[in-house]
C-alpha cells in the first residue's frame, strides 16, 4: 500500500483533546497532507470561513463540549458543501449510531487507529 497522498489535499482535524490533536496532526502531516487543526467546533467553524486552502476533508472527534461532530458537519456542510468527513471517537461505531451521534455508513474510525487505518479510511473517504 503506498502511504504516501497527494500533497495538494488538505485535512481540518478537530479534536478537543490536545494530545490526541497534536498526534493526529504530526500523523498526517508526515503523511504529507496540509493540516489545519482546531481544538473546538467554534475554531473548525472559522478556519473553514477564514482559510484560504482548499479544504478537502475534515477528521472530527464525535463527541465534543458544545456542538458533537454530526451537527458540526452540518454547519461545515453549510459553509462549503463539498468537503468530505470523517467521523473518530473512542466508542464503536454501533455505539455512535445507536446514541444518533452518527447515522449508518457515515465515514468512521475508532480512536486509538493506526497510521495504516487512517491512510484507508482517508482514501475511502476521498475516492
Amino acid at each position: 500500500m503506498h502511504l504516501i497522498p497527494n500533497n495538494s489535499r488538505t485535512i481540518l482535524v478537530v479534536e478537543d483533546e490536545p494530545m490526541v490533536l497534536k498526534m493526529v496532526t504530526t500523523m498526517l502531516e508526515r503523511l504529507g497532507y496540509v493540516v489545519l487543526a482546531a481544538n473546538t467546533p467554534a475554531e473548525a467553524i472559522y478556519l473553514v470561513k477564514k482559510s484560504d486552502h482548499h479544504i478537502d476533508l475534515v477528521l472530527t472527534d464525535v463527541i465534543m463540549p458544545d456542538i458533537n461532530g454530526r451537527r458540526l458537519a452540518e454547519v461545515l456542510i453549510a459553509i462549503k458543501p463539498e468537503m468530505k468527513f470523517i467521523f473518530m471517537s473512542g466508542y464503536t461505531a454501533n455505539i455512535m449510531v445507536d446514541q444518533d451521534f452518527l447515522d449508518k455508513g457515515m465515514c468512521f474510525i475508532q480512536k486509538p487507529f493506526t497510521k495504516k487505518e487512517l491512510v484507508e479510511k482517508i482514501q475511502e473517504s476521498l475516492g
